[in-house]
Order: C-alpha cells, then structure tokens, then sequence
C-alpha cells in the first residue's frame, strides 16, 4: 500500500518493480487481506493511466471471478474501463463498464457511477 501510494523520484522503476511483482501477489492470493486490495485499487485508480493500475486491476478482476464480492470489482472495473476508453477500444469499454454496472450498488461512490455513465456514453 505504501508503494502504491507514495510518488517517487524514480516511479517508472517502481512502476516496474510494481509490474513485475504484482503476478507474485496474486499467486497467493488467500493472504491477500481484501481491505488492503481494495485500498491498493483506489490509490492506482487515482494515480495516472499506468501499467501496474492496468495489470493490478486485471488480477484483482481475476482474482474475484469466483467471488460475489462485488465491492472488491467496482475500482478495478473503472481502471479498465478508462484504459480502454483513452485506447478507444469500445468493446473492451462494454465489458468492463458492464461489470462496473454490477458493482455499483456495493460501492459508496458517485465517482464510479459518473465513470460508468461518462465511458458509457462515449462508447455509444
């Protein structure tokens, strides 16, 4: 947590560290603690565009395919939503505004039901 929300000198490094990391978290996820990836999701989402908010969202996505936590997807879904949105690839904008959709009603944040409706209306 401290990684993700602290700006460094060096941040493309970490950015690095974190891309190359983040595989090693998730492959042993049930010492995840939910809270922390929830945290870890919001600092990324509100740091710029970046590969590890990207990647770190996808295994987050991945990691909570099983799961009806839909709580735990609403910023992850919002990360992806937006990555595909600057990359107009609106297909991909659909699948991951569908999926921020269901989150909304776990998630206390008109922040995300403005990205969901705003990368919803760009895709059309």
């Amino acid at each position: 947590m401290k990684i993700v929300s602290t700006q460094f000198n060096n941040q493309n490094e970490i950015d690095e560290w974190l891309v190359k990391n983040s595989a090693n978290l998730f492959s042993k996820t049930q010492q995840v603690p939910l809270k922390q990836l929830k945290s870890i999701n919001v600092e990324l989402y509100n740091a710029k565009v970046s590969k590890p908010a990207f990647l770190f969202a996808e295994f987050t996505l991945n990691y909570s395919k099983n799961k009806k936590n839909y709580s735990l997807k609403g910023y992850p879904a919002a990360t992806l939503s937006n990555y595909y949105q600057d990359l107009k690839m609106f297909d991909s904008v659909n699948k991951y505004n569908l999926i921020l959709k269901k989150a909304l009603p776990f998630v206390d944040s008109s922040r995300l039901e403005l990205i969901y409706y705003t990368n919803n209306a760009n895709s059309l």
